[in-house]
């Protein structure tokens, strides 16, 4: 089975595109615009949480400082558990809009209805992901043993007293400062590097998971993960440069993110503005969003189906095989 380019992917995720009917943008749009609208009125609400609990002083305030608190913990604690679950929607959607479906707002919906399902692959995702993070370190710190240790530094330890090995303190003095340094930036980078690379390949293998729960291929985690296994074998980096291909998207969403934090970025630019630190973080947040909602609207369509069209080219690979048991 021939691989896929990057370039045809595009290609077919743009002709689609073309010929869906309302645009599929604007379902992505309203997508995002839904989990920003839930964002922000939950920000409101712990605004309002806190105002109301610094209006309730004393011993006779308790009880309702205490309700509102928990009201507020419950409401974060909901939207953190079902928010990554409308996020997957999309996923779905864009399945959809492949196979030439008419796609609505109540597709939207799905990662929500499939939560069993897809909480038990994030769980495991979790676990393998942990595990695989464990061994990493645990190689890097033998390979860190067997690194030779700059000659000053050996010259000091090979003079210390047993005694001394148990005041960190003063073994910091004695040892060369600027040998010292080196020698934990060098080992701080492999053992970083190594972690970055092996993460990396661990989640091109697992990126079709998702897909393959939603579009009811499986309802098995451990299932999911070794169908995606098999639909990436030998295609990690293609999947990879897929990636690349959208670096400036990644970039452009992620400058918005600073006026997150407007109630420090405005002073240090210099504006100031008349109004309270939480409304003017709101504020922030709504420049944010705002930013964000129009960057989707401008390319998160077309990257979100070019993903989906690379799941559906590799998905003959499992469909043709038997599932494991």
């Amino acid at each position: 089975m021939n691989l896929f380019t990057v370039k045809q992917l595009k290609g077919q995720a743009r002709s689609i595109l073309s010929e869906t009917t309302p645009p599929y943008r604007n379902l992505v749009l309203l997508h995002s615009l839904v989990y920003a609208a839930a964002q922000l009125v939950l920000f409101l609400l712990g605004m309002l949480t806190e105002s109301m609990m610094a209006g309730t002083g004393g011993l006779s305030g308790m009880g309702t400082r205490a309700m509102l608190s928990t009201a507020e913990s419950v409401l974060s604690f909901a939207a953190d558990i079902l928010l990554p679950f409308w996020q997957l929607g999309i996923l779905y959607t864009t399945l959809l809009v492949l196979s030439r479906q008419q796609v609505n707002f109540s597709m939207l919906t799905r990662g929500v209805r499939r939560f069993g399902p897809l909480l038990r692959y994030m769980i495991v995702y979790g676990l393998i992901a942990t595990a695989v993070s464990l061994a990493v370190m645990n190689v890097m710190s033998f390979v860190v043993l067997i690194l030779p240790v700059p000659e000053e530094m050996m010259q000091v330890m090979a003079k210390l007293e047993p005694d001394m090995l148990m005041d960190p303190v003063a073994l910091l003095k004695l040892l060369p400062v600027e040998e010292l340094t080196q020698w934990l930036l060098l080992t701080s980078v492999l053992m970083f590097a190594a972690l970055l690379i092996v993460m990396v390949y661990l989640g091109q293998r697992l990126r079709f998971g998702y897909y393959l729960i939603l579009d009811d291929q499986t309802d098995r985690a451990l299932e999911a993960v070794f169908m995606s296994f098999h639909m990436t074998k030998g295609a990690v980096w293609q999947c990879l440069k897929l990636d690349l291909s959208f670096w400036w998207y990644t970039l452009l969403g992620m400058l918005p993110t600073a006026f997150i934090f407007s109630r420090w970025l405005f002073p240090a630019m210099g504006i100031d503005l008349p109004i309270a630190p939480g409304m003017l973080q709101l504020l922030g947040l709504c420049i944010s969003y705002g930013l964000e909602l129009l960057l989707v609207w401008w390319a998160g369509a077309h990257i979100e189906v070019t993903k989906a069209c690379a799941y559906q080219w590799l998905l003959p690979r499992v469909l043709q095989k038997p599932n494991p048991q």
